[in-house]
């Protein structure tokens, strides 16, 4: 097996045993910290991957949705008060 195929399979177990069993992948991080096997290497760069996408996820709506929530706010209010405006031109 290759180096980047053991890279790949740790990153890949990494991945997925965070996602599933994150006290367990914190035993296995701690004892292949100062490894430099392709897979252990893998294994917590695969693990801090999915912490990232986790705190991604979790974050929220995007910064572009809300800006499109925010000008689609500022459209209604500028029709309401055009239908105002309306309102107190006709008496």
């Amino acid at each position: 097996m290759s180096e980047t195929e053991k890279l790949r399979k740790g990153f890949n177990a990494g991945y997925v045993l965070e996602q599933h069993n994150p006290e367990l992948t914190r035993l296995l991080h701690d004892s292949m910290a100062e490894s430099s096997d392709p897979y252990a290497q893998g294994f917590i760069k695969g693990s801090r991957q999915y912490v990232q996408d986790s705190l991604h996820r979790s974050a929220g709506p995007h910064q572009g949705d809300t800006l499109d929530i925010d000008h689609q706010s500022k459209e209604r209010n500028l029709e309401r008060d055009d239908k105002d405006s309306d309102i107190t031109h006709e008496h």
